[in-house]
């Protein structure tokens, strides 16, 4: 008897967002999740089998068969299917382009490599092509830079560059070529037994048990940074293993993956994959087999590592559950606390959120019993925490001092560094100064491809602009007055490490942040430099504010706390809060520490909050506010950003489409603008926003579905205009 095969195309049009039936050869064995080539019109195409059929409602005579498979076994299990067409439904994109999220670089996993075997990568020496403009070089080396260690097979495919292009610049000086052994079996650390747990943990640990044997909600564990939530995710992990069930452990950053790799391969005797975006494109595809092969009972990643293909999943714990990382930005933007909520649901297995500082949003719902709350309110071996100090930075220009640090700052840095101790600060900017400006007429230079203004890199000698990359060279005059007073305002962590340079020189500074680990193991090297004791202090962004464990650091200096405290957003008092409290949280873990939040708003009341680290009283005065103005958990948001070169375009399809949604929602939300996005132009593509606010998702996503399909099926949408729809969204910039 014949039978069909439900194949999702490799293709993201939303046009193409449906099965295609194919026949399945009598020779050929096939299963769900299965990669495939079919043939397609006069293409050849890769897919994703979704179902395996008796009948089909069309002419038999008409359907083709499948040319050949294109992997030994599913490479997405039957749970991975359906969250991802729960996915693509929730968050308004296609089915294809959650599918390609959950799979590596390439859906046909082909050109799997034996182990021991060598692979070329390729990154990038420098970053501006000089002379003349050469678009496609500068094209490779923007993908390059975005995605170093790569294969140059993978970036022919990416750019659609030629090996002679490829070679071309290697020869000139501007990409290096290195090899080396892509794959290697991690050797199992020696485990060690379990620590002496406290009477917060036990108790933490009993209310887990029941819950897990009673019950499939969700928990949410918050624990005081330093109270020992780690522990607890150890034995639930050593708990799941043993009933011979697998994990996954997400965490918010690459630079957590290397720490919670150690702490949990010293425990576990089994085996750990790891997932995360900084592998390579064959690693990440290697991995993926050898996971869905049963090979890794435990994987531990970043977002993507929720999709991992575990046969028998029976627990997710997500680390830092508060952490924005957890949102993807670009299509399709799914937040990975949904996705793994959903596939607990779809797999039975328990789910553990754990966070000094939840999101408010969960907190809420652990409130109202959607979650079971489970607390550390101490440190471990009563430790205290840190002391924190507020310098209020007005007073200190007030009294002379221009300095990045206050004049406690700088004191207790240098008493630190004479005692052989470790010290972090923390901004979350990058650069050295963040905008260049003339002082005679306000001119501040911006991207020309971006409404944002450019930062200073003095490594470089350029401006930088952290949208597109772009880099240009300062400008000595005014382009607009042509007055020679140009200078360099703000500060980003370039400039603060300089400032510590030149307070302590003989100290060993280290930056963690988007510019300084570009590098494959670039993370790796800070985080073992700082704790092998190489570094005396450590300068980074919010890289360092998450989860990482430094037993000599001692001192913490939040030297600018109001940074995302005037952002234009609705969330801006919960992240400054987070920040401030997770970062002070670093210090004192093990000796007694100290804290030191520099700030214009000393009398702020998140401000405050944070200092006190008092969640408690934050939370119900951050609810009240959101209560006023129906923010979640009130309310929620679909945010629609629409963008193109063209701006008479884009006006004229965001009327068409805001007339549309008017027309259907009545008195069931509201609409905010359309208007300008706070970035209005971002590589050379204006952009504008609508959002919708209202207390029924599930309505608003209806109607927003059903507003974009009329207007392209009327054609009333240019295809010079794009829509981007992002359901719940993190950021409004």
């Amino acid at each position: 008897m014949v039978k069909y095969a439900a194949i999702v195309v490799n293709r993201k049009a939303a046009a193409l967002d449906r099965v295609f039936h194919y026949g399945i050869p009598a020779s050929m064995s096939i299963e769900r999740g299965m990669i495939a080539e079919v043939p397609f019109g006069t293409q050849k195409l890769e897919g994703v089998v979704v179902d395996i059929v008796d009948e089909v409602d069309f002419d038999n005579a008409k359907i083709k068969n499948i040319i050949r498979t294109l992997s030994e076994k599913p490479v997405l299990t039957d749970d991975l299917l359906f969250l991802a067409r729960y996915l693509a439904d929730y968050y308004l994109t296609t089915f294809v382009s959650v599918v390609q999220a959950m799979l590596p670089a390439s859906m046909a996993l082909t050109g799997r490599l034996p182990a021991g075997s060598t692979i070329k990568q390729l990154y990038a020496l420098k970053y501006i092509i000089e002379g003349r403009k050469a678009p496609k070089s500068q094209a490779i080396l923007d993908y390059l830079v975005k995605h170093p260690g790569i294969t140059p097979l993978e970036l022919q495919k990416a750019v659609r560059a030629t090996s002679a292009q490829i070679k071309n610049l290697k020869n000139k000086g501007y990409i290096e070529v290195k090899e080396s052994v892509w794959w290697q079996e991690k050797s199992i650390v020696v485990p060690q037994k379990p620590h002496q747990l406290n009477a917060d943990q036990i108790s933490a640990l009993v209310a887990i048990e029941a819950e897990f044997n009673s019950s499939e909600r969700p928990i949410l564990l918050q624990g005081v940074t330093g109270s020992g939530k780690t522990e607890i995710y150890l034995q639930m992990a050593e708990r799941t293993i043993g009933l011979g069930q697998d994990v996954i452990v997400l965490v918010p950053e690459i630079a957590l993956t290397p720490q919670t790799v150690s702490v949990f391969m010293q425990r576990l005797k089994t085996k750990i994959a790891v997932l995360h975006s900084g592998l390579t494109a064959a690693e990440r595809r290697k991995t993926w087999q050898a996971i869905a092969d049963g090979r890794y009972p435990v994987v531990i990643g970043a977002r993507s590592a929720i999709f991992a293909p575990m046969p028998n999943l029976g627990l997710v714990v997500m680390d830092e559950e508060h952490e924005v990382s957890y949102k993807q930005e670009n299509n399709p933007r799914f937040n990975a606390r949904i996705a793994a909520l959903k596939r607990c649901s779809l797999t039975s297995a328990h789910l553990i959120m754990g966070s000094a500082t939840p999101d408010l949003v969960s907190y809420y719902k652990a409130q109202n019993g959607e979650y079971k709350l489970v607390e550390l309110p101490h440190r471990v071996n009563e430790r205290e925490l840190a002391q924190i100090q507020i310098v209020d930075m007005a007073q200190e220009l007030k009294e002379g001092n221009n300095s990045v640090f206050s004049s406690l700052l700088a004191k207790e840095l240098e008493k630190n560094w004479r005692q052989s101790e470790q010290s972090l600060l923390f901004l979350n900017r990058r650069g050295f100064d963040t905008f260049v400006s003339c002082r005679h007429c306000g001119y501040v230079v911006e991207c020309p491809h971006c409404s944002v203004s450019m930062a200073y890199h003095p490594q470089e000698g350029k401006l930088k602009c952290h949208y597109c990359g772009r880099m240009l060279t300062p400008p000595q005059t005014c382009p607009v007055c042509g007055s020679s007073a140009i200078r360099y305002f703000g500060a980003g962590t370039q400039k603060i490490a300089a400032a510590a340079k030149k307070l302590l020189p003989e100290a060993k500074i280290a930056r963690m942040d988007r510019d300084s680990v570009t590098e494959k193991g670039a993370y790796e090297a800070v985080y073992k430099a700082m704790l092998d004791g190489k570094t005396d202090i450590l300068v980074g962004t919010q890289m360092v504010a998450k989860g990482l464990d430094f037993p000599n650091l001692t001192l913490v200096g939040v030297v600018a706390a109001d940074t995302s405290l005037n952002l234009p957003e609705y969330r801006s008092g919960e992240r400054t809060f987070q920040l401030i409290a997770q970062v002070a949280g670093r210090s004192g873990r093990h000796k007694p520490g100290r804290v030191i939040v520099q700030t214009y708003n000393p009398e702020h009341s998140v401000i405050k909050a944070a200092v006190r680290q008092d969640y408690k009283n934050f939370y119900e005065e951050e609810l009240e506010r959101r209560s006023l103005f129906g923010y979640p958990p009130y309310g929620d948001f679909i945010r629609l950003v629409l963008s193109s070169t063209d701006k008479t375009l884009l006006e004229d399809a965001e009327r068409r489409l805001s007339s549309a949604l008017e027309i259907l929602r009545g008195d069931k939300y509201v609409i905010l603008g359309p208007s300008a996005c706070p970035r209005e132009k971002i590589k050379d593509r204006y952009r504008h926003q609508l959002v919708l606010k209202g207390s029924n998702l599930g309505i608003m996503r209806k109607d927003v579905k059903k507003a974009l399909e009329q207007l392209v099926a009327e054609k009333q949408l240019n295809k010079k205009v794009m829509v981007a729809i992002d359901v719940e969204p993190i950021t409004m910039m």
